[in-house]
């Protein structure tokens, strides 16, 4: 990359490296007459990021150029990211920092060379096969890139019973980036499950979530699967399993370890989804999927889910059995506590202190009857 001037080839690099790297909403804004912008960034907080590529030796000259452009077009910016393939000090980074912050307000991030290096190389090696005029196959095959069975996948273990929620919490990660395996579905995108799901675990699995329920020591292949991930955890010397309790009281996993980090989703999906996303993030999981929102989106195939055979509809409509004769009306006490009875009494207020009624209220509230409207009246 020291040698790189393709500069159509980095930036579409650096947008798929940012992507996975903590900015995953990144909008690249073109190639040519760009203002200073190669790609913006907006989180949910409202923080704006603008991003700044370069492949000039000059990378110095070229940040005072692109900040001095964000800020004549008066661009909307909190921090300003800037990738290039040039080496620079601890002293140069300082005072790039430090200028920018002091002159503009704005918080400077920078990646150099030797970061970008440690991020293709460590951290996301897939996106190297994805750039194939930077990394020419046959230097990728030469020895000098990783091994590319890296251990990038979550491995979902859950019983026969819990597959719906399987499902959806594979669906839910697969949105957020992680290459996900789980044996209720077959395949996410290109990505199939393993023929060979212990070797998977083995070398291909940066974590194990195991998804604890009443069902799940009922099931001798989730258990076995467990078992095997418990002893890759201990060989490794790594919390290697991460359990997930999908009962509101569940507490036991016959193990101590375990119980004391398991992540809650029996009261509310969404908390304990939150939980985790927090959990992988500081792991440092790598999200190689940059395309997940589409592969999450196209799992449901539309001829699988749409029917055109005749069904029959059931509503919680009841046929009424009979009328009452008589509507009985009933004077209220100031600081009636409506909403203490009316879910076990039906009454229809018409004003501060008189209701109607077909029935008298409970015991428990001390109202007599006016008079009745109707054919006993």
């Amino acid at each position: 990359m020291q040698e790189l001037t393709d500069y159509t080839g980095f930036e579409s690099l650096c947008h798929d490296l940012m992507a996975l790297d903590g900015y995953p909403k990144i909008e690249p804004l073109g190639r040519f007459n760009d203002k200073g912008r190669d790609a913006l960034h907006v989180d949910r907080s409202g923080l704006s990021t603008i991003f700044a590529y370069s492949v000039r030796e000059d990378w110095r000259a070229k940040l005072a150029e692109d900040i001095a452009k964000i800020k004549k077009h008066g661009h909307e910016c909190d921090e300003v990211v800037v990738l290039c393939t040039a080496e620079f000090s601890a002293n140069e980074r300082d005072e790039a920092f430090n200028s920018v912050r002091d002159e503009y307000g704005w918080r400077l991030e920078l990646y150099g060379l030797e970061r970008l290096r440690v991020l293709l190389d460590s951290k996301h090696p897939h996106i190297k096969q994805n750039h194939p005029a930077i990394f020419p196959p046959a230097f990728l095959n030469s020895g000098a890139a990783l091994p590319t069975q890296a251990k990038d996948h979550l491995l979902i273990v859950s019983s026969g019973a819990d597959r719906v929620f399987a499902e959806w919490l594979a669906r839910k990660l697969t949105v957020e980036g992680y290459a996900v395996w789980c044996q209720c579905i077959q395949s996410l995108g290109d990505d199939r499950y393993p023929d060979d799901i212990s070797k998977a675990i083995k070398s291909k699995t940066f974590r194990v979530l195991v998804i604890y329920s009443k069902s799940f020591f009922l099931s001798t292949h989730a258990v076995g699967l467990r078992a095997l991930a418990m002893d890759v955890g201990k060989e490794n010397r790594i919390d290697f399993v991460i359990p997930l309790a999908l009962d509101p009281h569940q507490q036991n996993t016959k193990d101590s370890v375990e119980a004391d980090s398991l992540i809650q989703f029996g009261r509310s999906w969404a908390k304990g989804l939150n939980d985790l996303k927090g959990k992988l993030l500081a792991l440092d999981c790598p999200r190689p999927r940059f395309d997940g929102p589409q592969v999450s989106h196209r799992y449901y195939d539309e001829n699988e889910v749409l029917s055109g055979a005749a069904e029959i509809l059931y509503s919680n409509s009841f046929a009424i059995e009979f009328i009452p004769q008589t509507i009985q009306r009933f004077q209220i006490p100031a600081g009636f506590p409506e909403k203490e009875y009316e879910n076990n009494w039906a009454f229809r207020k018409v004003s501060d202190r008189l209701v109607f009624s077909f029935f008298p209220p409970p015991n428990t509230l001390k109202i007599k009857s006016i008079d009745h409207i109707g054919g006993d009246s």
